[in-house]
C-alpha cells in the first residue's frame, strides 16, 4: 500500500512540474515576441533551447538551435552566435557528450574575448571548468574557476555572481574535504537565498544533502534532498528534478527503506529516458543493482549489471567509475567469480586515487588561499580609498569652515568700521552746523 502512495505521489509531481514548465517556456515565447533587437532576440532564443529541453522536450530544443544558429549567421551576430553555442554546450553535457560540450563552450569563449564580452567570459570559462571536473581533471577544473574567481574580482561583480559557490563547494565534498563544502554551501544558501535565485539554490540545497550524505546523517540530507525536488517541481526543470528524485533513492537506500529507494529509482530512470541522460540512467540503474544485491536478488541484479557495464566501457563517467567498479566487484564476489572481483576491487582503488590525490588537494588549498589574500588586498583598497575620501571630505569641509570664518569676521569688522565712520560723521555734521550757527549769528550782529 506504502509503495502504491509512493508512485501515485510521483505521477502528481510529474504531472504538477509538467505545468510549472509550461508557464515558463509561456513566458519566455511571450518575451521574445516583444523584443525588437534581433541579438537580444538570439540570446532569449538560447535560454529557451535549453528551457525546451529541462521540461523535456529535447527534439524542440534542438530544432530551435538549427534555426537560431541560421540566423545568427545570416545577421552576422557574434554575440548572438556566441550564446547559441554557449547554448548547444550544455545540450551535450546535458546529454553527457563532455568532448562535444567542450568544443562548443570554448568556441563560445573564443568569440566573446573577440567581442570583448565579460559576462559571457565569465559563463563560458565556468562551464569550461565544470566539463574538466566531469571528466575527474580535478587540478584543470580548478584552475579554470581561479581564472572566473580572479576575474569577478577584477571586474567587481559579487561573490558567486557567476563562478557558482556551489561548484567550489561541490569539488570539496568530492575531494571528501566536508567542513569546506560545507562552508560553501552554508555561504551559497545565504547569498542565493537573499537573491531568490531558485535555480542555484537547486544545486546548494543537492550540495548539502550529498556532504550530509557523506558524514552518516541520512535524515538531514534527505531533509535537503526534498528541499531541492520542491524546487525543481516549482521551476519545472526536469533535468534537474531527476537527479533529485535519484538522490531522494540513495539517501532512503542509507535509511534502509529499500521500496521506497526503488520507486524513487524508477522514476528517476523515467526522466532519464525522457531526457535520454546516460548518466542519470547509469546512476539509477547501478543503484537498483546495488539494491538487489543488498536484497539477495543476484539475478535482478545481474539485469541492470550487464547494461551498466556495457556504459562504463563506453563513456567517461570518471566522477562514477570508482563507485561502479565497486557495485560490479560486490557482483562478481556474490557469484563467486573471486578473481573478476579482485580485478573489480583493484580498479575501484584505482579511479579512487585518480580522483584524491595530494596533488590536487594541495592546489585546491593554495587556491582559496591566494584568493582569501586578493579578496583581502582588495577589501583594503577600498577601505584606502574611503579613507582618502574621508580625508579629502574633511579638509573640504575645514577650507569653507575657515573661508566662512573669515567671511563673517570681516563682515563684522566692516560694519563695525562702517559704525565708526558714520559716527564720526555725524559728529562733524553736528560741529559744522553748529560753527554754521555761529557764523549766522555772527552775520546777522554785525549788521
Amino acid at each position: 500500500m506504502r509503495s502504491r502512495l509512493i508512485y501515485y505521489f510521483l505521477f502528481c509531481s510529474v504531472i504538477c512540474f509538467s505545468q510549472s514548465g509550461s508557464k515558463i517556456i509561456d513566458s519566455l515565447e511571450k518575451r521574445i515576441s516583444n523584443l525588437k533587437d534581433t541579438h537580444e532576440i538570439l540570446k532569449e532564443k538560447a535560454t529557451l533551447l535549453l528551457k525546451y529541453y529541462t521540461v523535456g522536450q529535447p527534439k524542440k530544443s534542438l530544432i530551435l538551435y538549427k534555426e537560431a544558429q541560421q540566423e545568427a549567421l545570416k545577421l552576422n551576430s557574434e554575440s548572438g552566435l556566441a550564446a547559441l553555442m554557449h547554448a548547444r554546450g550544455t545540450l551535450f553535457y546535458y546529454e553527457s557528450v563532455f568532448d562535444s560540450a567542450l568544443i562548443y563552450y570554448e568556441r563560445a569563449l573564443t568569440i566573446r574575448t573577440r567581442i570583448k564580452d565579460n559576462v559571457g567570459i565569465l559563463k563560458s570559462t565556468v562551464n569550461i571548468g565544470s566539463i574538466y571536473f566531469m571528466l575527474g581533471d580535478h587540478k584543470k577544473a580548478l584552475t579554470y574557476y581561479e581564472v572566473v574567481q580572479r576575474k569577478e574580482a577584477e571586474l567587481h561583480y559579487e561573490e558567486g555572481e557567476y563562478l557558482s559557490i556551489n561548484n567550489l563547494g561541490t569539488i570539496y565534498n568530492s575531494l571528501k574535504i566536508h567542513n569546506e563544502a560545507l562552508n560553501y554551501f552554508r555561504k551559497a544558501e545565504k547569498i542565493y537565498s537573499a537573491k531568490k535565485n531558485n535555480g542555484q539554490l537547486i544545486y546548494t540545497y543537492e550540495g548539502l544533502a550529498n556532504v550530509y550524505k557523506d558524514l552518516k546523517k541520512p535524515d538531514t540530507a534527505l531533509l535537503y534532498a526534498y528541499k531541492a525536488k520542491h524546487l525543481c517541481e516549482l521551476l519545472g526543470e526536469s533535468r534537474s528534478l531527476g537527479y533529485s528524485l535519484l538522490n531522494i533513492a540513495l539517501f532512503n537506500k542509507d535509511l534502509k527503506n529499500y521500496q521506497i529507494a526503488k520507486s524513487y529509482l524508477d522514476s528517476a530512470l523515467y526522466f532519464a529516458d525522457m531526457l535520454k541522460d546516460k548518466r542519470l540512467e547509469l546512476a539509477s540503474l547501478g543503484n537498483k543493482a546495488a539494491i538487489d544485491l543488498i536484497l539477495n536478488q543476484p539475478d535482478s541484479a545481474y539485469r541492470y549489471m550487464s547494461k551498466i557495464m556495457v556504459f562504463e566501457n563506453e563513456n567517461e563517467f570518471k566522477n562514477h567509475r570508482f563507485e561502479l567498479a565497486e557495485i560490479i566487484a560486490r557482483y562478481y564476489y556474490d557469484k563467486a567469480d573471486f578473481k573478476k572481483a579482485f580485478a573489480y576491487i583493484d580498479l575501484h582503488q584505482k579511479y579512487k586515487d585518480s580522483l584524491y590525490n595530494s596533488e590536487v588537494t594541495s592546489q585546491i588549498n593554495e587556491m582559496k588561499a591566494k584568493y582569501e589574500t586578493e579578496k583581502k588586498d582588495k577589501e583594503n583598497q577600498l577601505l584606502q580609498a574611503e579613507n582618502k575620501t574621508q580625508k579629502t571630505t574633511r579638509n573640504y569641509l575645514i577650507i569653507i569652515l575657515t573661508v566662512a570664518i573669515i567671511t563673517i569676521v570681516g563682515a563684522i569688522f566692516a560694519n563695525t568700521k562702517i559704525r565708526s565712520v558714520n559716527t564720526m560723521l555725524e559728529v562733524q555734521k553736528k560741529e559744522i552746523k553748529h560753527q554754521k550757527e555761529i557764523v549766522e549769528n555772527k552775520k546777522c550782529w554785525i549788521a
